[in-house]
């Protein structure tokens, strides 16, 4: 039986190489994008206006699995401050428009799994990404209130992207390429899984420490 993937937010990088790298796991890819991505793809405007659409579109497709890549990070103190319209983008694009897609999606499908890629960020908002972060951590609270058993988060740390190129390389920063490999090799898991074990020690500090303290760290090791 072939195994059916939808990419929700088709067009972001990560999902871009996960395509790409399918040869190696042959899944029968979809996906639902702002952009045109061919005939297996749905393109929209909105996810949120035009959700009966995709709802349309994914419940023809067999018990697929469901990956959310939707993500905007217009975020990075004390470089960049976001303005008024990229603190609502952010809120739509990390929190809304998943959340809202997803609860119209389980009342009305069949599928195999939802999947979400989340990042450290929700662990604790800090000072440097504070809207990026409860967007993140808002997203997967909401999702386990759900209680949905099937359900996967991926907190990746930085992955090099367009989305992310402004800022410095922490450690255990990861290309896309790689991070894609982690999406497939994670897909038979549930909860919450980190995308290596020096990101999951990273989360523990950051949710044992004191958040000034962390936001001071942070300020040094990242500066010049």
């Amino acid at each position: 039986m072939v195994n059916n993937l939808v990419l929700i937010g088709a067009s972001s990088e990560i999902a871009e190489k996960l395509i790409i790298q399918n040869k190696n796991f042959k899944f029968n890819i979809h996906g639902v994008s702002t952009k045109e991505l061919g005939n297996n793809f749905l393109k929209v405007t909105d996810y949120i206006d035009e959700s009966e659409e995709i709802v349309k579109y994914i419940e023809k497709i067999n018990k697929p699995i469901l990956i959310f890549f939707n993500g905007y990070l217009k975020e990075n103190r004390d470089t960049y401050f976001p303005n008024d319209q990229e603190i609502h983008q952010t809120l739509y694009v990390n929190f809304l428009a998943p959340y809202l897609l997803s609860l119209k999606l389980v009342e009305t499908i069949k599928y195999k799994k939802l999947v979400y890629i989340s990042s450290i960020a929700a662990v604790k908002p800090r000072y440097k990404n504070y809207i990026y972060g409860l967007s993140k951590k808002t997203l997967e609270n909401s999702i386990k209130n759900m209680d949905n058993k099937n359900t996967l988060i991926i907190r990746f740390g930085k992955v090099k992207t367009k989305m992310s190129k402004d800022h410095k390389d922490p450690p255990f920063t990861i290309s896309s390429n790689k991070a894609a490999d982690i999406i497939f090799n994670s897909l038979n898991r549930n909860g919450i899984v980190y995308s290596s074990l020096g990101i999951y020690i990273s989360s523990l500090i950051i949710k044992y420490l004191p958040l000034k303290f962390i936001n001071y760290i942070e300020r040094r090791s990242l500066s010049g």
